[in-house]
């Protein structure tokens, strides 16, 4: 089964390779291990890095505010278990995370002294704990299966 992080990149790929689109704007991970950062895919190779980052609802507001037009976009839209906190993360793993994997309800942290599985719903952010749209409200493709 694909991560929804290989569902985007597949997407992303796809389009690029199409010419839908010039660029893919999304999140890539950052310097430290549980932290993603933005990033513009321009090309095949980029999209290999792209991986998933819930922020739909900013996408939105920006449409909302005439910050940018629903017609120049082609949005891949990501259903969302929960975002995990930063500071729910380094409490949970004792010690500095050197990787994060996704297993759906579970997240595998990597730390200098080893791995540890930790329940997704210990570690969700707050705004997350209370979300009632799972779903992206908005979206031209889908990368993952409706929550």
């Amino acid at each position: 089964m694909k991560t929804i992080s290989e569902n985007i990149q597949q997407i992303s790929r796809k389009i690029l390779d199409q010419g839908k689109v010039e660029g893919v704007i999304g999140f890539r991970k950052g310097s430290l291990g549980a932290v993603s950062e933005p990033f513009m895919a321009k090309t095949q190779e980029d999209a290999g890095q792209l991986i998933f980052d819930c922020n739909c609802r900013n996408l939105v507001t920006h449409i909302i505010e005439n910050k940018a037009q629903r017609e120049n976009l082609y949005i891949i839209g990501v259903p969302c278990m929960g975002l995990a906190g930063k500071a729910a993360l380094i409490k949970a793993a004792g010690n500095e995370i050197l990787s994060m994997e996704d297993q759906g309800d579970h997240l595998i942290l990597e730390t200098k002294t080893g791995k540890k599985k930790v329940a997704r719903t210990e570690v969700l952010q707050s705004n997350c704990r209370t979300c009632i749209q799972k779903n992206p409200v908005i979206f031209d493709e889908l990368a993952g299966t409706p929550g």
